[in-house]
């Protein structure tokens, strides 16, 4: 054998030892890394609420494994739904339209390989549903004339709507509610419809506070913003008329509709606009900035003094409210109508009002024959006065007639005139006994308003001492307040 056939068996020998070292190598390295596939989950089940988009958590174990998730049903979501080893799906549900039942239903963890199968079903279950119902809007202003409105209500029970006022039409349609309210004939006004959903019965579910807005016409709106405070108030048209003041059915004298003459006589006041409820707190504050020295004197006594700031501002003197109005006036001065400014009203003014002017149905109290309905009394067992408009107006729209604060006036006390005067503005003839005292007007909190002489009645007057010295009617301030009026 020549040299070049022993270099050439040589060089083929350590070839083909070579080859068979690298496949023995890699047949070794191929059979260290596979491993065998494996599919489940920490468990089974997957437990939610009725709710829209409640979820809940499993844990897939598929070490070396793809996996995709079946699913048909078209209430629940899975995220993700396919993937390779250990993960964690979320199980995500639809509300469940039912507040009854509860309902469930099976998806299924399925392996992906070829050369392996497995399938785990997991069971999902979803509670009932807790009731609800949810208007779009539970404040709804509405125009004085032409009022209406419709907002969707969702709900997963069945439900109807109503309220209590007849000014207030309401209607279901749907998902959705309609409302139309009667053109109001004078102040803004409020209501509430509640919404009964069938909850193995009807119950009250959710309430929508519906307000309207006044009619311009018979109704101005102002705005007093100081001292860090903003409030509003309206004033009522009350168109000028004939009427009878007083009442000659009861005996006359310094509580009665006197004093000393007889009452009754006829009065014609021009048309003039007056306040629909008592001055409140707020607006006291926001022209004042401060509660008077008689208030911080009635806390000292332990008497009632809130700071409601819907109540009535009350523990005022006559000498008070003077004062007030001329702040009020400086004020207001550019909203103010040409030639118009706010006063106090008369004591004719008032009683007209009371009564409900061209418009009354000549009720007991001020707006109906039944005091409740209209007044706040000492028979509603309370220590203090009401916030405004707490009870019903009367025919002009006019609040707190009868009850809640006495109200001031702006005449001083005397005998009534015996013939028929235009527009008065107070006696002409005084006793002495009674100087320096002012018509006081309507029932209060403290009384009943059918004690002594009918305090209520619209006929019915009053009258203090117009500085209230604190010394000696500490009693009778809490339940003194005044309105205004704009002529």
């Amino acid at each position: 054998m020549n040299n070049k056939n022993i270099t050439f068996y040589i060089l083929s020998l350590v070839l083909l030892l070579a080859a068979t070292a690298c496949s023995n190598s890699d047949s070794g390295n191929m059979s260290a890394s596979k491993k065998a596939h494996s599919l489940g989950v920490n468990r089974n089940n997957a437990d939610v609420e009725g709710e829209e988009n409640s979820s809940d958590t499993i844990e897939i174990e598929a070490e070396n494994t793809r996996w995709e998730v079946v699913n048909t049903t078209d209430w629940i979501t899975v995220s993700p739904s396919t993937g390779k080893g250990n993960q964690r799906i979320i199980i995500k549900v639809k509300e469940n339209p039912s507040w009854k039942d509860s309902r469930e239903d099976i998806i299924e963890i399925r392996s992906a390989e070829q050369d392996y199968q497995a399938s785990i079903p997991v069971r999902v279950y979803q509670w009932a549903a807790k009731t609800y119902v949810i208007p779009e809007k539970t404040e709804i202003l509405c125009e004085a004339v032409n009022g209406i409105a419709s907002i969707e209500v969702k709900s997963n029970v069945n439900w109807e709507p109503r309220c209590s006022q007849s000014w207030v039409t309401v209607k279901k349609d749907g998902n959705n509610l309609n409302i139309k309210v009667e053109d109001n004939p004078s102040t803004k006004r409020s209501a509430e419809i509640n919404i009964d959903g069938e909850t193995w019965g009807y119950h009250w579910m959710a309430s929508i506070k519906i307000e309207q807005k006044p009619n311009p016409i018979v109704c101005k709106e102002f705005v007093v913003s100081r001292y860090g405070r903003t409030a509003s108030f309206d004033m009522v048209f009350v168109e000028g008329g004939t009427f009878s003041v007083g009442d000659n059915s009861i005996d006359s004298g310094p509580n009665g509709e006197g004093p000393i003459k007889k009452s009754k006589h006829d009065v014609t006041l021009t048309s003039f606009y007056i306040a629909d409820t008592e001055v409140t707190q707020a607006l006291w504050l926001a022209v004042m900035g401060e509660y008077n020295s008689r208030w911080s004197q009635a806390k000292l006594n332990n008497l009632t003094a809130t700071e409601n700031d819907k109540k009535p501002i009350y523990w005022v003197s006559r000498l008070d409210c003077d004062v007030f109005i001329e702040k009020l006036n400086t004020l207001l001065s550019s909203q103010l109508p040409d030639g118009m400014i706010f006063r106090l009203p008369t004591e004719a003014q008032w009683e007209f009002a009371a009564r409900g002017g061209i418009k009354s149905k000549n009720f007991t109290y001020s707006g109906s024959n039944d005091a409740n309905k209209v007044g706040v009394f000492y028979y509603e067992r309370i220590s203090g006065p009401w916030s405004v408009a707490s009870k019903e107006p009367n025919e002009l729209g006019i609040h707190d007639m009868s009850g809640n604060v006495e109200e001031w006036c702006y005449d001083k006390y005397g005998s009534y005139p015996t013939s028929t005067v235009i527009d008065p503005s107070g006696p002409t003839v005084f006793d002495s006994y009674w100087d320096g005292h002012y018509v006081v007007r309507g029932g209060c909190w403290g009384s009943n308003a059918d004690g002594l002489k009918n305090p209520a009645k619209p006929s019915m007057r009053n009258h203090e001492k117009g500085d209230l010295e604190i010394t000696y009617h500490y009693y009778i301030g809490k339940y003194l307040g005044f309105r205004l009026l704009l002529k």
